[in-house]
């Protein structure tokens, strides 16, 4: 069913008209987000809103509000007193467009108009300006505290997760966001969504980008590039990483360790990856240390890792080897084997995890004396459900720790102390 929001064929008209129904719909939100906006209250008159239009005249066909110099939307009282918006996603924000917008209102007798300008991505060219700025994502944070007393908000905020969807499968929104991460929701009750899975691996990944221990203990490059377009809309599984910053030259990120993480059918995947085609000097680093040294690096890593397994989360410290190979270039590998184990299993404990350290020694074996194309994954794995921490935005806290424990094994492969 179409939703009551998607009325316009342009994505920021679409994206205005939910905007101005909410407001219309709810005149306690709609003061409330003019406060937001402004920082200071609406005068106690009656509030009307409009869109595409100027106040009190019919509305022109789509695409002509902007040849007129029309904002895209108008909050306003019958004494004066308005509130500009123009939104925007990907299109830059033009100061003379904005400009134009306060002119004009003052020639309709708008006396001191302001000017919001909401957009996906961080500006600064207006703000010189007198433009009040906002993002799309502020909004949905501001949004999600409204909830509680507000259907309309609720109805806004899903509006803006299912047009995030859309515009990140079409790859027409590549900077920026209109939501922010709140977790992932995927349980018996909502199964789960190949396309809401990258929609929120987009928005966790910014998010980690942004840690500052990530790039001071493993050097995380929060500017490098993760993966290309992630293209499709059906799997069961999608996955992104965070580059680091290594001395040398490298042709790819499969030439080195990586953090990765993977959204998957039934649970989240976090882990350091350490690809087939490692350079050399540091598959020769790591393939070099006979079995007691490597278990005693990855006790260290264990007991890392272990640390962040608690009731709340459900998390399980995961080592995997996997075998591949591909039938084609740019054909879908085929998997020759898999090894998956808890490394907890390695080391003798009083716990209900009984000691097996042959899983850990196959894992060494077939690292060390390679013969085909085979990469070591070391991490966690985190179950969805409600009350897990997977579908809290504190997971993004759970994942920086998981990698910040593989430190030593970083470390190690890259001779770093």
């Amino acid at each position: 069913m179409r939703n009551v929001f998607d009325q316009y064929a342009q994505n920021e008209n679409r994206l205005t008209h939910a905007l101005a129904c909410t407001l219309v719909e709810d005149p306690r939100l709609l003061r409330g987000f003019v406060r937001w906006a402004t920082g200071t209250d609406a005068p106690q008159r009656r509030l009307y809103v409009t869109e595409q239009t100027f106040p009190g005249e019919p509305e022109p066909a789509e695409g002509e509000a902007e040849k007129l110099g029309i904002p895209d939307a108008w909050i306003y009282t019958d004494n004066g007193w308005t509130l500009l918006i123009e939104t925007k996603v990907q299109a830059d924000l033009r100061r003379e467009q904005l400009m134009r917008h306060v002119a004009t209102a003052k020639r309709r007798g708008f006396l001191n108009p302001r000017l919001l300008a909401l957009t996906a991505k961080r500006e600064t060219l207006v703000s010189k300006y007198g433009v009040i700025t906002r993002r799309w994502d502020e909004l949905y944070r501001w949004l999600a505290k409204q909830r509680v007393r507000s259907d309309w908000a609720r109805k806004l905020m899903t509006f803006l997760e299912v047009s995030e969807r859309k515009f990140v499968a079409s790859e027409y929104l590549w900077e920026g966001a209109l939501t922010v991460f709140s977790g992932i929701p995927f349980s018996a009750d909502e199964p789960y969504s190949y396309l809401e899975a990258k929609r929120l691996l987009r928005l966790m990944t910014d998010e980690l980008r942004k840690r500052r221990r990530l790039v001071r203990t493993l050097s995380m490059d929060p500017k490098g590039a993760g993966r290309g377009a992630i293209t499709g809309s059906q799997g069961t599984s999608v996955w992104d990483f965070l580059p680091l910053k290594i001395s040398g030259r490298l042709d790819r990120f499969t030439n080195a360790p990586h953090l990765t993480i993977s959204i998957q059918q039934a649970r989240l995947s976090v882990a350091v990856i350490i690809p087939n085609a490692l350079a050399g000097s540091m598959r020769r680093q790591l393939a070099s240390l006979d079995f007691e040294s490597f278990r005693e690096l990855m006790r260290v890593v264990t007991s890392n890792l272990a640390k962040v397994a608690n009731a709340r989360n459900g998390a399980q410290p995961c080592v995997e080897v996997l075998q591949r190979h591909y039938p084609a270039l740019r054909a879908s590998p085929i998997v020759d084997a898999r090894l998956e184990f808890d490394p907890r299993t390695a080391f003798p404990s009083r716990g209900r995890i009984k000691h097996q350290p042959e899983w850990l020694r196959a894992a060494h074996a077939a690292f060390s004396k390679r013969r085909a194309n085979t990469q070591l994954m070391i991490g966690m794995l985190f179950p969805y459900g409600p009350g897990k921490t997977s579908s809290r935005p504190e997971i993004i806290d759970d994942i920086e720790e998981v990698w910040l424990g593989c430190k030593p094994l970083i470390d190690a492969m890259l001779k770093r102390k």
